[in-house]
């Protein structure tokens, strides 16, 4: 009975050590597996945090696209170049009546005898020496220059800036927009320009000066026309307010080709004042005098216009109230 129980008990013991774990080829254990509660997976989950950003739209990829990067945001209202119709073609126009008065009256009508009548004898030295720094020189050729360039040249070569600079700074704008943008700028020019040849028409008119042409009287009774128009210079002053208006536009703007409307405009201006010295039209004095009030009004008429924060001169913004906004690229 006893060694029945004892054979059992072996029996049993072997049983025990059979269900272990199985050793595997080379006599090491073989691994425990996974718990049931662990599923192993074949791809591991993504956070949603490390998710990758969603691919912009086509168009939200072009304008951030290195290669076309938007000259002119027409959304930005920080700075503005703003207009009132009503406020500026009234002077533009009436400015234009004056003038053009001013010419027909001062050729037919002008002042028969000078108030600042100057002779070689009284002349001052500075515009004696700008007439003689002209002695050899061709005095019809050279009125004729003047006038080409003056009123031919000037207005073409700073238009022509204007227009080069507006567009460079607008690309990738609406057409629309770049159109708004040109013809605001030209209106503010006629503007300077028509502001300046007002008070240079008043000015020759109050001081009549006598012209360098005119500085020997003719003894035989004939009249030089307009030959007590000299102060100020008439063409330099449009000359230096056309030059001038562009340039401030430009930097105001901040247009990438301001520096070049700057220079061309100006050297053009400055040649256009020399012509009118070496023509025996104005002393060297209307010279000056012309170029400071052109390049003074053609400054500060744009200047008037450009405001840090939405400013308008009366009315509405709509376009049918005849205000006109835009805001360039600042």
């Amino acid at each position: 009975m006893v060694r029945s129980r004892r054979v059992i008990s072996g029996v049993v013991l072997l049983l025990l050590v059979g269900s272990g774990p199985l050793a595997s080829a080379d006599g090491s254990a073989a691994p425990d597996a996974p718990p049931a509660s662990e599923p192993i997976s074949a791809v591991e989950p993504t956070p949603a945090t490390k998710r990758p950003p969603a691919e912009p739209p086509a168009a939200e990829k072009k304008q951030l696209s290195p290669t076309h990067p938007p000259s002119v945001d027409p959304t930005d209202k920080t700075h503005e170049l703003i207009i009132d119709l009503r406020i500026e073609l009234p002077i533009v126009l009436g400015a234009a009546t004056i003038l053009g008065a001013s010419q027909f009256i001062g050729n037919a009508y002008g002042p028969d005898t000078c108030r600042w009548c100057d002779t070689r004898s009284s002349l001052n030295g500075f515009d004696a020496a700008g007439m003689r720094a002209f002695d050899g020189a061709d005095r019809t050729k050279a009125g004729l220059a003047s006038d080409l360039l003056g009123y031919g040249g000037m207005p073409i070569i700073t238009l022509g800036l204007g227009l080069a600079a507006s567009l460079d700074a607008s690309r990738g704008a609406s057409p629309k927009y770049r159109a708004r943008r040109f013809g605001i700028d030209v209106l503010l020019m006629s503007e300077a320009v028509a502001t300046t040849l007002t008070v240079m028409s008043f000015t020759k008119f109050l001081s009549a000066r006598r012209r360098p042409a005119a500085i020997d009287e003719p003894t035989d009774g004939t009249r030089v026309v307009d030959q007590n128009l000299s102060f100020f210079s008439g063409h330099t002053a449009l000359a230096f307010s056309l030059a001038t208006s562009a340039g401030t536009i430009a930097t105001l703007r901040r247009e990438r080709l301001a520096p070049l409307v700057w220079v061309i405009g100006l050297a053009a201006a400055t040649a256009t004042g020399m012509t009118r010295v070496a023509a025996d039209q104005h002393f060297a004095t209307d010279v000056i005098v012309g170029s400071v009030v052109g390049a003074a009004l053609g400054a500060i008429v744009p200047v008037l216009h450009r405001f840090k924060s939405p400013v308008r001169l009366g009315g509405s913004a709509s376009s049918s109230a005849g205000v006109l906004t835009l805001s360039g690229s600042m």
